[in-house]
């Protein structure tokens, strides 16, 4: 597994993971499913946005030179003042599911950049809920999570312990 920062030669394969991103992410969330505009494409603009913020870091995510997804991290996130970093999208295709390369990609991210974390979850995206709680209760990581009463209907889930930082 490897980290591969996405300048704009690797925009591309941001920008065509992002989409299959919010596609799958569609199906637990009503708003998201109605944001496809009629050239195919969900929320378009919001890559040129993460692209364009200074505190914003953009990974492709591979694995024996293969690309298996992406991850796009926040610093220094507004949604709570005492986390060092939001992990704003996470991103492995179907392919890579449930090989252990989303727990390394977790487990490379927290050594590359120690701190506090928050990482917002759709609150019927279940997959998702599994994930970090199995992943925080195998690295002594304590966690916690509160409803957000937004648009979308998620939960935040904050992550600090030894292992982040």
């Amino acid at each position: 597994m490897k980290f591969v920062r996405v300048n704009e030669a690797r925009r591309e394969a941001l920008d065509n993971l992002f989409n299959m991103y919010v596609h799958e992410l569609s199906q637990y969330n009503s708003w998201l499913a109605e944001q496809l505009d009629h050239q195919g494409v969900f929320l378009r603009g919001v890559v040129d946005d993460y692209m364009a913020n200074e505190d914003v870091i953009c990974y492709l995510i591979t694995d024996q030179g293969e690309l298996a997804g992406f991850l796009i991290l926040l610093k220094n996130p507004a949604i709570k003042k005492s986390l060092d970093y939001s992990i704003e999208e996470f991103f492995v295709i179907h392919r890579y599911r449930k090989t252990g390369l989303a727990r390394k990609a977790w487990k490379a991210l927290f050594r590359k950049y120690p701190g506090r974390y928050c990482v917002q979850v759709l609150k019927k995206n279940l997959h998702a809920h599994r994930f970090i709680r199995n992943y925080v209760a195998g690295q002594g990581v304590h966690f916690s999570f509160t409803r957000c009463d937004d648009f979308v209907d998620n939960y935040i889930f904050e992550m600090t312990g030894h292992a982040l930082l």
